[in-house]
């Protein structure tokens, strides 16, 4: 356990501030379930229990009920708080002076809340994509998110599918657990019910012991995912954050009973449980043999524009190889739901003009572009 970084200011080097709010146990517990030590007779084991953790602080615990007048209430009222400062400063910090290799993210914003959060997302989402690229020295960090805990669509970051690798959480059934975030953008679903992890030794924390035997949510599944990341990393370091996700991705078993009837560029996807349950033991093994067409990810630029739109839209998709491909368009909702199927080809020189459907109301949706056995994501907001 190094020493990491308070991006809040106030000096606790990336260690949690002990004090009245079990809440601030949360990095303690994830910390624990991505990295305790093993082989020691002493506590719990860690998914990659060998590793270094870098503590990195963005957030602290404020009572409401300090800042609400009018409330007569003895109960602690604990929220998180962060800002644009403190999120960057983090992942910026853990990228370029920590020079760590997986970030775990057990954190995000859900979009009703967003307009409200002293955050802006452009920015942080800046730093998400630097890190993600340009980290590792150029291979990119595979930066690890919490879908969420609403039983709703992605949270954000977890919704910038493009550089975030979002995480649901399972039940010890392999069941969806009832409160896990989904839809477009989930990668793959974890564990994230009930785990026994590490806790503040002493009296604070989340229990008066050293250990929590009830850690659950999709915080709970997201170290488990950047765990096996760092296995993977492991025996194959010369892989970039691309290669790391699409090998989790290939390597998740398609379990639960659930309907994978999507096809995605890693295999059968669901709406529920991404790609599969993560299965380390089967990342370890695919991975010293896993290898991708980095031309397709790397040198294929797929835009559409105006987006926001409001009746129509243009598709341009460059170093296609081809004069025309033909390409199946679904426009979905936010919920994964096929409301306008159709086909088009798509010139290597010209944009493609797609009239939108005029019975859509306004709000989130994607278009799943599907071409030579890929697909490719594109939010659009309709106004």
């Amino acid at each position: 356990l190094l020493s990491g970084f308070d991006a809040t200011g106030k000096g606790s080097k990336g260690y949690p501030n002990v004090g009245p709010f079990g809440s601030d146990g949360h990095g303690t517990a994830c910390a624990g379930i991505a990295g305790a030590a093993g082989n020691n007779n002493i506590g719990i084991v860690g998914v990659a229990y060998g590793t270094r953790l870098v503590p990195v602080k963005i957030f602290y615990y404020i009572d409401t009920t300090l800042i609400i007048p009018g409330i007569i209430d003895t109960t602690l009222h604990e929220i998180p708080f962060s800002t644009t400062q403190y999120l960057t400063s983090g992942i910026n910090w853990a990228r370029l002076s920590a020079q760590v290799d997986v970030m775990s993210n057990s954190w995000g914003i859900p979009p009703n809340l967003l307009p409200f959060a002293p955050i802006n997302q452009n920015t942080v989402s800046n730093a998400i994509k630097n890190a993600a690229t340009l980290g590792r020295g150029g291979k990119g960090i595979p930066l690890f998110f919490s879908s969420g805990n609403d039983n709703d669509i992605l949270i954000w970051p977890a919704s910038y599918h493009e550089y975030a690798i979002s995480v649901g959480s399972t039940t010890n059934k392999d069941k969806k657990a009832f409160y896990s975030n989904y839809g477009h953008g989930l990668d793959f679903v974890a564990p994230g019910q009930n785990l026994m992890t590490t806790d503040f030794t002493g009296a604070y924390g989340y229990h008066p012991g050293d250990y929590y035997g009830q850690f659950s949510g999709t915080s709970a599944a997201c170290p488990i995912a950047a765990g096996i990341a760092a296995l993977i990393l492991s025996v194959r370091p010369d892989f970039n954050a691309q290669q790391v996700r699409r090998c989790m991705r290939q390597s998740a078993e398609k379990v639960g009973g659930y309907s994978y009837d999507s096809l995605g560029m890693d295999g059968w996807w669901n709406y529920q449980m991404g790609y599969g349950r993560l299965n380390a033991h089967g990342a370890l093994l695919l991975a010293p043999q896993f290898s991708i067409d980095e031309t397709s990810d790397q040198n294929r630029l797929c835009v559409i524009y105006p987006n926001p739109v409001k009746d129509h839209l243009w598709l341009k998709i460059s170093g296609i190889g081809k004069d025309f491909l033909p390409v199946r368009l679904n426009l979905e909702d936010a919920n994964g739901k096929i409301i306008y199927s159709f086909k088009i080809s798509i010139s290597r020189s010209e944009p493609a003009y797609i009239q939108l459907p005029s019975s859509m109301k306004p709000g989130l949706y994607f278009l799943a572009i599907h071409f030579n056995q890929e697909v490719i994501y594109k939010k659009i907001i309709l106004q």
